[in-house]
């Protein structure tokens, strides 16, 4: 009867430590999902895609340790492809949310702290807010993580794009059809791409880098709807180059003589003043450099 008695209670002391760790567990999701700010509002679902985000990360990290240089070149570019699919599933999960940061009641919209707070969450998933404009807002991949994750890995023309990319999304390119950035910024980011270019003129990169940079070269050369370059051209009035854009071609061309897009500058100084200059500089941009 003793054995029967202390194999009952050895029992039931199994049964109630087996349900505490079950509470224990439970709590522990609790606790990881805890959110003491309200107007942050993720479902479990878009819990589950920041978790599926970070794994991701955990797992090509692993890869990474196997393969070489150029192999881990490849996985980069599908790395980027699997999140760009897991971001399109967050951005989904949390439209409704993200629309009422700015456009929602005045209980649910955003102070500067309601913005911080829920970084400090999605940043333990390499995640952040990204105003991108015109009061939208999305979440995205932290600028710094494809280079943290894969530099020491792949071949240096890689490391390399991946250096400069980094630094380069830190900041919002365009915003409310105008650049967001100022035209000395968008002259180094052309230098600077440029010179990549020099270094490794074989890189499979290439064709990618091309088409960015002339993309940035059409911006630099004329701006945008409400960052333009040139001004007048209505009631009668002359077209003139606009004092910060002028001022900006003459550091660019004294400080990058040897620059290809030195050879465009000139073009647009020459002709800024015709009505079909637009079609004129893609013209031109297409002819040199075409998308090669």
């Amino acid at each position: 009867m003793k054995k029967i008695g202390l194999i009952v209670l050895l029992t039931l002391s199994f049964l109630l430590l087996t349900n505490c760790n079950k509470d224990e567990k439970k709590e522990t999701v609790a606790v990881k999902y805890e959110n003491k700010n309200p107007k942050i509002k993720f479902s479990d679902d878009t819990y589950k895609l920041f978790e599926e985000f970070a794994e991701n990360k955990k797992e090509i990290m692993e890869k990474l340790k196997t393969l070489n240089k150029d192999e881990a070149n490849k996985l980069y570019e599908q790395y980027v492809e699997d999140n760009e699919n897991i971001l399109y599933k967050i951005g989904e999960t949390t439209e409704k949310f993200l629309d009422s940061i700015y456009y929602g009641s005045a209980e649910e919209q955003f102070t500067e702290k309601d913005w911080n707070d829920t970084n400090k969450i999605l940043n333990k998933y390499d995640l952040e807010l990204w105003d991108i404009g015109e009061g939208m807002v999305t979440i995205r991949e932290l600028p710094h993580l494809y280079y943290d994750v894969f530099k020491d890995y792949v071949t240096d023309d890689y490391k390399e794009y991946l250096k400069i990319w980094a630094k380069d999304d830190e900041e919002l390119y365009q915003a409310d059809a105008g650049l967001s950035i100022s035209f000395e910024e968008l002259g180094d980011r052309i230098a600077r791409w440029e010179n990549f270019l020099n270094r490794y003129p074989n890189s499979t990169l290439k064709p990618k880098i091309t088409a960015l940079l002339n993309s940035y070269r059409e911006d630099y050369l004329l701006g945008m709807e409400n960052t333009p370059t040139r001004d007048g051209g209505y009631d009668g009035q002359p077209f003139t180059i606009c004092e910060e854009n002028i001022k900006e071609f003459n550091r660019f061309m004294e400080k990058y003589p040897n620059s290809p897009t030195v050879e465009l500058i000139k073009y647009y100084l020459e002709n800024y003043e015709n009505e079909n200059i637009y079609e004129l500089v893609r013209e031109k941009i297409s002819e040199k450099f075409g998308n090669k």
